[in-house]
């Protein structure tokens, strides 16, 4: 219905990027694609204020090139598994073998791998669920090297996530620092 209401996803995107900056003066990110799985990815890729869009026919090539570890559930453990088969890109785990996959994963991880690796993913969106966790992440005009500067954004940053976490009346267990460098 979305098509026929504001026309094309790459319109829509356009529009929804314009009309957040307009009102907000906020950039936005935008990835899109046939599935959950296929959309992060761009949107991931498309940061700072990028606009990425994944055709149902282009996902074997969009994926071929990528590292394992773009893959939804690679964490370190699962990385080195499959590194030490021989498996570092999205393209090679879709071309092993599916028994030696099953045997360096198990049969429930290699599956889902498998799968996620042809770009298949049945999850569904859910734009309405509870998030498990609240941040504040900023990305600045130049880059910050002065201590005083670098202090005074952490301890605003802190602020600001202090209080979503305060208003909805929730404690943190773990605070993650992200520093990205030119």
């Amino acid at each position: 219905g979305s098509i026929a209401l504001f026309g094309a996803p790459e319109q829509i995107a356009r529009g929804i990027k314009k009309q957040l900056r307009e009102t907000t003066g906020l950039a936005a990110s935008v990835g899109g694609g046939p599935n959950k799985f296929i959309a992060k990815i761009p949107w991931d890729l498309s940061k700072p204020d990028g606009l990425v869009l994944v055709e149902q026919s282009n996902v074997p090539d969009f994926l071929r090139d990528l590292p394992i570890s773009r893959l939804w559930g690679v964490g370190p453990v699962t990385l080195e598994r499959l590194e030490r088969v021989g498996i570092r890109t999205v393209g090679e785990l879709a071309r092993f073998d599916e028994r030696a996959l099953r045997n360096a994963l198990g049969a429930s991880q290699s599956a889902h791998l498998s799968a996620l690796a042809w770009g298949r993913d049945d999850r569904p969106v859910e734009p309405s669920r509870d998030a498990n966790s609240i941040g504040h992440e900023e990305t600045y005009p130049r880059d910050l090297t002065q201590l005083d500067e670098l202090d005074r954004e952490l301890v605003r940053l802190s602020d600001a996530v202090a209080g979503r976490l305060r208003r909805q009346g929730v404690a943190g267990r773990t605070a993650t620092l992200k520093v990205r460098f030119a």
